[in-house]
Order: C-alpha cells, then structure tokens, then sequence
C-alpha cells in the first residue's frame, strides 16, 4: 500500500500548490499541516478530491485537483484496493479479523501496476476474498463487463448488463440504475418502474448488487455458503440449428451440484429450513431473485447499443437506437443535469462540447448509418451542383466544399466519392 502513496506524490502536489483565493489557501494549508504531523494515507487523500471538488473556482487548488484526479483515475482498480485495505486495517473491531485476512492478500495486488492488478483479477486473485464485501465490489466493477471494457485517457466506457422485457410495443432495459424503454419506431425514453413486472425489477436489483459478477459469460454469485454459477450454453443439434441450455451449477465446500430451476427451487426450500429465523426472509428472498434470474437467464445479456462512460469529471448513459443517439448525465463535479437525443452526428457533437469526450469511433455504427442517410440527400444536392461543370470547374468547387464542411464526415464522404469519379475522368 506504501507504493501506490509514493507513487503519487501527494505531499509534494499540496506542497507546490499556489491558491488564488483566501479559501484555497486555508484548504492547501490545511493539508500541509495534516501532513506535517501524519503520513499520507489513501482516506487523506480522497477527502482532499471531495473538498477541493468545492473549490474549483481556485485554478491553483484545481491544478492540484486535477493532478490527484489524474493518478486516482489511471490507477483506479489499485486505489480501490489500497483504499479498502486501509480502511479494513484501520477498523479495530473483534470481528474484522477475516475482513483483515482478506486484506493482507488483496494488498499484494497493489505493489502491481493497473494493467496486471487487472488482469490478476481477473485470473481470479480474488477469488478466495469474495467474503469480503470491499474486495466483493471491486472484482464486480473489474468482472461484471469482462472484456467489454474499453479504456483510452480520457475516460472508461463500459456495456451494463440488464434483463431485457417486452411490454406491448415497447422493450424496457436498464442502465446506470434507471428504466429506459425503446418502441417500435426507434424512440428512447425513460420509463416508470410500475411498468415492468416484479420479476423485472426481483432480477434487476440482483444483477445490481455486490453479491453478482459476470466472468466468461457465467453470472456468479457467491451467497451463503455456497456459490451459484449460471451460463447459457449454445449447442446445434441434429438439424445444425442451435439450441440453448441452461447450465446451473450450485458450488459448497464439499460439493459440486448440476441444477434445474425447479431442483434449485427445491433446494432452496431445504436450505430456508435450517437458516437462522432472523435472516430467514432475506434469505428467502435472495435465493427466490437467483431462481428468478436462472429462468430468464435467456433475456439477460450485455447492452452493446448501451454506454455508461466515466471521466474525471462526469459519468454518463450513451444510447444508440437506429440513427439516433440518447444520452444523459448520471453524475457530475461541475455540470448541471442533460439530456440530448438527436440523430448520431449531433448528438456525438453535442456530448463533445459537454464532456469533451468524442464518442464518433466508439460508436461506429450509429455514427455510420447517420452518414449513409445524410450522404444520399447530401450526395444529391452535391451531384446537382457538378453536373453541369467541366473536371477542372468541379475539382475546385470540391475543394471549396471540402474545406467548408471538413467537420462533417458525411458531407466529406460525399465528396471523397466524388473526387475519386474525377480522377478516373
């Protein structure tokens, strides 16, 4: 835990700093005389992000701000355990001895850099700390999207898991933990959770908790004194068409049980019989969502056409559906709350001009059906204009029109096509 602290420098970052304002000044000061009489600490350093979050305005602490924002995000998986370790040790309680075990073989993690703590993780270096809730959570943002991560500087973006329902005309999903639904003309909307049924909203609110995390497309989850494993398994019978099956596994230290969702069921029920009366309810219930999520297993998939994408700064939902793109502001340090749902291009633009993050390649497919629509109209409009103009007439009304619709990829796609047909004159 000592590297990650060293690592990042924090007492020199609060030392160099130079506030601009009488408020930042008192922050900054505040910090170096914490840090004069103790060691940096990782809990130090994240309520420093929280308060100096309130100090913006004060380019000075916002450079420093930004500095800590900076490593805190590029090694967000280490932090998160450093963070934890720290917090487990600090606790004196009796009865955080295992939580203290726990710690001690997390905390080697740490001594890695972000892109092997990652992938030890995923090679399952967790795995015998999931009775920790901390390490629990960490393995279920680093697990729950597998490789339908994708990471670059500026910030994370990541497909959600959800169960998808159908109600009359319209499909209803979540994400970022609200209801959306698409109808049948392609239109996005929030929706209302008296919409969707209880077994909906039963295998939404596990797939949501820390007890679930998705690993090669098998949903464990760890509960009791058992693990359950639930995949989807695709085989093509006699007739080369693909059939699928539920595989439901119950793992216990003894044990490796082959289920249905009726023997799980059952199972359950013997189980609730020797469980301790005050938990028996919640037990219940727990056991009847991983039933519930085992039935409609088939219904429950990663959202490809669904983004969540974290910066810095701001964490927001990104929607493709046809040619249109929603997306909506989850969370924020400095924004207000928006949303924007418009055709591919504009809403891409507009994002950029919030977030400025730039989603065009990522979003390949909404972005390139937008141009192909633009392109017949523009194409037309394009093809009008040269036709009646001599090769050397038309290269230079091209170049003109390149250089006034540079920014516009289906324009200039248009007109790529169109040079390219002069060339071969």
């Amino acid at each position: 835990m000592n590297k990650i602290l060293t690592e990042i420098e924090f007492p020199k970052m609060i030392a160099e700093g130079q506030a601009q304002t009488q408020t930042g000044q008192e922050l900054l000061n505040k910090y170096r005389a914490i840090l004069m009489a103790n060691e940096a600490s990782c809990a130090l350093v994240n309520n420093f992000i929280r308060e100096a979050n309130t100090c913006r305005y004060d380019n000075g602490v916002l450079a420093v701000l930004e500095q800590v924002a900076d490593f805190v995000t590029s090694n967000k998986t280490r932090w998160q355990i450093a963070t934890a370790c720290e917090a487990i040790y600090g606790n004196n309680s009796a009865y955080n001895y295992l939580n203290a075990n726990a710690a001690k073989q997390a905390e080697k993690l740490v001594d890695l850099n972000e892109e092997e703590c990652v992938q030890y993780i995923r090679a399952g270096a967790l795995k015998n700390v999931m009775y920790c809730e901390s390490f629990r959570s960490i393995a279920k943002s680093v697990f729950r999207n597998g490789d339908m991560v994708v990471e670059n500087a500026e910030f994370k973006l990541t497909h959600p898991v959800s169960i998808a329902e159908k109600q009359g005309s319209d499909v209803y999903f979540t994400a970022g933990r609200k209801l959306f639904k698409i109808n049948e003309d392609q239109t996005i909307a929030e929706a209302q959770w008296t919409e969707v049924s209880n077994t909906f909203r039963n295998v939404t609110n596990l797939l949501e908790s820390n007890i679930v995390t998705l690993s090669d497309d098998t949903f464990c989850i760890p509960y009791g004194n058992a693990e359950y494993q639930l995949s989807i398994n695709e085989e093509a019978d006699e007739n080369q068409q693909t059939k699928s099956t539920l595989s439901l596994v119950k793992l216990t230290k003894d044990a490796e049980r082959e289920l249905t969702v009726e023997s799980l069921r059952e199972d359950n029920r013997l189980v609730l019989t020797t469980a301790n009366p005050r938990f028996r309810n919640q037990m219940a219930q727990v056991l009847e969502c991983i039933a519930q999520l085992a039935e409609n297993l088939g219904r429950v998939s990663i959202m490809d056409n669904v983004s969540i994408v974290e910066t810095a700064n701001d964490r927001f939902i990104v929607i493709e559906s046809g040619s249109n793109v929603y997306a909506s502001l989850l969370a924020s340090n400095h924004s207000t709350p928006w949303t924007i749902n418009e055709e591919a291009m504009k809403a891409l633009d507009d994002i950029k001009a919030k977030t400025k993050v730039d989603l065009h390649e990522q979003l390949h497919q909404a972005v390139q059906k937008n141009i192909e629509q633009v392109s017949e109209s523009e194409k037309a409009k394009i093809e009008a204009e040269l036709k009646n103009k001599s090769v050397d007439e038309a290269k230079k009304r091209i170049e003109a029109l390149t250089e006034k619709h540079k920014g516009n990829p289906a324009v200039m796609a248009v007109l790529a096509k169109c040079a390219a047909d002069l060339q071969e004159l």
